[in-house]
């Protein structure tokens, strides 16, 4: 069975973690809810870029042209879901994944906070959660301007109606014959389920 992931507006985090099962990923959201997952961090990225129809080697090539960078690349999944690249631990064991991802329209605050002789910072996210990385500030900041970067620079998503599990709201920019037509369809799509 497929685990269902929160929209991609209300993702805040998605970080690594060690549990007593094993590594495993936490989704925080901007509600304050916090879903641990054995799904790794690099599948839930795939799993949302495919809910937008969005093709992920594609979008890092762009990213990759706009940041000059290749590695730690923020992901644009939708304009409400940019993904921040953090180093949120040390590895225990090689393999350890020790990157998360922050959503840039998630982040309150943040504070330089200083763990013995080593500096890192802590990310204060919507929903009241916390989040604390191994890098200084001014890594984080660097970070946050190349997601701005990469936002300006990635297509724009694929519209609603093309996207898998699509539902017209009265705000999208379709005429009334097409909102029409789509309700229409459903109704016959329902009666044949039936």
């Amino acid at each position: 069975m497929v685990e269902q992931f929160p929209a991609p507006q209300l993702i805040a985090a998605i970080l690594p973690c060690y549990t007593s099962e094993g590594d495993c990923s936490v989704i925080l959201t901007t509600e304050g809810e916090r879903i641990t997952t054995g799904v790794r961090i690099r599948t839930i990225i795939r799993r949302l870029a495919s809910d937008q129809a969005i093709d992920l080697s594609s979008l890092r090539k762009i990213i990759t042209d706009a940041t000059h960078q290749s590695n730690l690349q923020p992901i644009p999944i939708t304009p409400r879901l940019v993904l921040l690249p953090v180093k949120t631990r040390k590895p225990r064991v090689a393999g350890d994944i020790s990157t998360g991802y922050i959503n840039i329209h998630a982040i309150t605050s943040m504070n330089s906070i200083n763990k013995n002789l080593s500096s890192g910072t802590l990310i204060n996210l919507s929903g009241g959660a916390k989040v604390s990385t191994i890098w200084t500030i001014t890594t984080v900041k660097r970070h946050m301007l190349l997601a701005r970067l990469a936002t300006a620079q990635a297509p724009t998503t694929t519209p609603k109606g093309f996207r898998r599990n699509a539902v017209f709201d009265a705000d999208d920019d379709l005429s009334p014959i097409a909102h029409k037509l789509a309700e229409v369809i459903q109704e016959l799509l329902r009666m044949t389920v039936s």
